[in-house]
């Protein structure tokens, strides 16, 4: 048993000096080429990514809001190193959920198939994971001079603000994800399970991304933020019974999917149901609403009121 043991600690740390030396070297050659002084090559194929960008932004960005706040929301949460950071930290959380679910149901993994509850669930933690660091890291300014020029061109309609967040969320983050669960489960299920498993993901992830962003309006990354609002130590017991009642419920409902594909059509009617319904929630308080630059913090002192 020792031995075994031993093996595996010498196999860990040998696979864990290789990604450090992988990882650093990568570095290392992305810093010489940031800091040499000569004229970089073009990426390859970048006219053709360019006129890709240029028609995913004549097709999904159709408002002057959307085309200001999608690329200030995608390249803010790429170039800052603390947003990148408390992401990637976000990301290791996520992976270590999925670890813990590998390592408890180990025994269920020779069955790789549609009916193995932990592989079902991986796609899902990663999905609630992402969604809930990019809410929180949507709150914390990057660039609070960033403000005065949107506050300047203020156009008064909230809900395109809001889209366009949802939709830099969406396309650059859940749509990548879920293409990635269709390429890892397709040597394993086939095309039709891997697609029907990327489809729920994506499914389940965009109504989790209008639920996570009811009523959202501020343009992320440039408004002032008051933290200790989310009282964290009420909330907790309540959020994991949430987590592991909903991954529960989840895993159950996409094993009865599988079985037949057909049933997938009655599910996506009932997202697109509810995803309708937490849409017009969010059009009709939109339409009041305007746009909050500072976060103005909770009173100091609570009074109550002299009934005597």
């Amino acid at each position: 048993m020792f031995t075994a043991g031993a093996r595996r600690a010498v196999l860990a740390i040998v696979l864990s000096l290789a990604a450090f030396a992988a990882s650093s070297g990568l570095i290392y050659r992305r810093q010489v080429r940031l800091t040499l002084e000569s004229e970089r090559d073009r990426p390859a194929f970048s006219s053709i990514r360019a006129g890709l960008s240029a028609l995913f932004r004549r097709a999904a960005l159709r408002t002057p809001e959307e085309r200001a706040i999608y690329p200030f929301f995608s390249k803010t949460l790429r170039g800052d190193a603390k947003h990148r950071t408390t992401m990637a930290y976000y990301l290791a959380g996520a992976a270590g959920v999925v670890m813990l679910f590998l390592i408890s149901q180990r025994r269920g993994l020779s069955r790789l198939t549609p009916s193995n509850a932990a592989l079902l669930a991986q796609p899902l933690i990663v999905g609630l994971v992402v969604l809930a660091g990019l809410r929180t890291l949507a709150n914390v300014p990057a660039s609070p001079g960033a403000r005065w020029v949107f506050e300047a061109t203020d156009t008064g309609r909230t809900g395109r603000y809001a889209a366009a967040v949802k939709k830099a969320v969406f396309f650059r983050w859940l749509v990548p994800l879920a293409a990635l669960v269709f390429a890892l489960h397709l040597a394993l299920w086939g095309a039709a399970a891997a697609a029907a498993h990327a489809v729920f993901f994506l499914a389940l992830s965009g109504l989790g991304l209008e639920a996570f962003f009811l009523r959202y309006r501020k343009v992320p990354f440039a408004c002032t933020h008051v933290p200790g609002k989310f009282r964290f130590h009420v909330w907790f017991v309540p959020l994991v019974l949430a987590f592991f009642v909903s991954m529960s419920a989840a895993t159950a409902l996409e094993r009865w999917l599988l079985v037949s594909p057909a049933r997938f059509a009655g599910f996506l009617a009932a997202v697109l149901i509810a995803w309708a319904v937490l849409a017009a929630r969010n059009r009709r308080f939109y339409r009041g609403a305007s746009l909050v630059f500072e976060e103005e913090p909770e009173p100091v002192m609570l009074t109550l009121t002299d009934r005597s």
